[in-house]
């Protein structure tokens, strides 16, 4: 989830306060003072409030266009399609069904009626606000920080567009670009029915493996080239379109983390067995912390890829894996074996970036302009 970071919508609060609390709390307001440049980049009447004279232990506010919905069906016949979703897509949208819920959100199928004719069906993903001022600057943070995330991977078209957004007392939402081809945790669900037990061939085709990692790696770089990483980087964050085509979605714990890496991390980042040691290292006193990099997210490539060759929901045969106990099976071939255990180094350092890994062998061939999401303004992705 690159287009237009889209401004807010709809029964927006005209101005919303998020008090300044301790550190982790001050980190979510901080963000959330920020969706100005976030959720509102591309237009021009975004008002941004916030104190400018550099003061952070003020508290910040942020004023949210009040988007009238008669004004852009007055003008719908000049209206392009991602303005009125833009604009009036929250607004206006019908939920179809659940699509599936995580740890702070849900995620609908929603159809959106055009004032010029046709229809667009997309994802709706809702987080909640609490009342509670520290728990709702916890909740405004979130929200900005996938804002954040979204933006940072906006340069690739291998990662999952944001179509509109919407701030209410009780939620937040995002209007999403819809995956109709469900994701590859489903994909490596589906080939694992054809195997009874352990795998003895690679559960995805070679050349079709190749194809996702070197379409994921695409989408970790345009990430990585500012500096930000993605942490959750899981089968069930890689969605598809209708024709198997990739897009990396769910920018919810994506993180600034600067060149030299960060050491502070106040918030929860990755699914466990996808993480790397260093998102998961204890901290102990008097020594410093480990550094989060960008190489975290090469560390989630190299297991997602031993998980999709081999070990499909073989929680314990990855771990062993992991450790060093398990190796991979034979018939994985040398270059994949070779790059993936470059890639779950326990060295940060060690691991090659995403630029490198691209130019890995094992991606030889791989067509990267071919197996882009074709995408069309009222239809989802391709």
């Amino acid at each position: 989830m690159p287009s237009a970071l889209c401004h807010a919508h709809g029964e927006l609060k005209d101005q919303l306060r998020l008090p300044t609390f301790g550190s982790e709390e001050s980190l979510a307001s901080s963000r959330a003072s920020r969706l100005s440049s976030l959720a509102g980049e591309p237009y021009e009447n975004y008002v941004d409030s916030s104190d400018s004279s550099g003061d952070d232990s003020r508290p910040h506010s942020f004023s949210l266009p009040r988007c009238d919905s008669s004004s852009i069906l007055g003008r719908a016949a000049s209206c392009s399609v991602s303005e009125f979703l833009a604009e009036s897509g929250l607004a206006s949208c019908k939920s179809s069904r659940l699509l599936g819920t995580g740890a702070t959100c849900s995620v609908h199928l929603v159809t959106i009626h055009l004032p010029f004719g046709g229809t667009v069906t997309a994802a709706r993903k809702t987080l909640p606000r609490h009342s509670d001022p520290h728990l709702r600057a916890k909740d405004d943070g979130l929200f900005a920080r996938e804002l954040e995330g979204l933006r940072a991977g906006s340069a690739s078209p291998f990662v999952v567009r944001q179509l509109g957004t919407a701030v209410h007392d009780d939620r937040c939402e995002l209007l999403l670009e819809l995956a109709e081809g469900n994701t590859l945790e489903h994909e490596l669900s589906e080939a694992m029915r054809r195997v009874p037990g352990l795998p003895t061939e690679p559960i995805l085709p070679l050349p079709r493996l190749a194809e996702l990692g070197a379409s994921l790696l695409s989408a970790l770089t345009a990430y990585h080239r500012q500096h930000y990483a993605h942490l959750d980087v899981k089968p069930a964050n890689v969605l598809l379109t209708s024709s198997g085509r990739l897009m990396l979605g769910d920018a919810g714990c994506c993180l600034h983390v600067g060149e030299e890496g960060l050491t502070t991390l106040t918030l929860a980042s990755g699914t466990p067995l996808f993480a790397a040691p260093e998102l998961k290292a204890p901290r102990r006193p008097g020594l410093a912390p480990p550094a989060i990099s960008t190489a975290a997210d090469m560390y989630s490539v190299g297991v997602l890829l031993a998980v999709a060759v081999a070990f499909h929901r073989q929680t314990g045969r990855v771990l062993g894996f992991l450790r060093g106990d398990v190796p991979l099976p034979e018939f994985v071939p040398a270059p994949l074996k070779e790059l993936i255990t470059r890639l779950v180094a326990a060295d940060p350092a060690v691991r090659p970036t995403a630029e490198e890994a691209l130019a890995h062998p094992f991606f030889a061939g791989v067509d990267l302009a071919s197996l882009e999401p074709r995408r069309s303004s009222a239809a989802p992705p391709q």
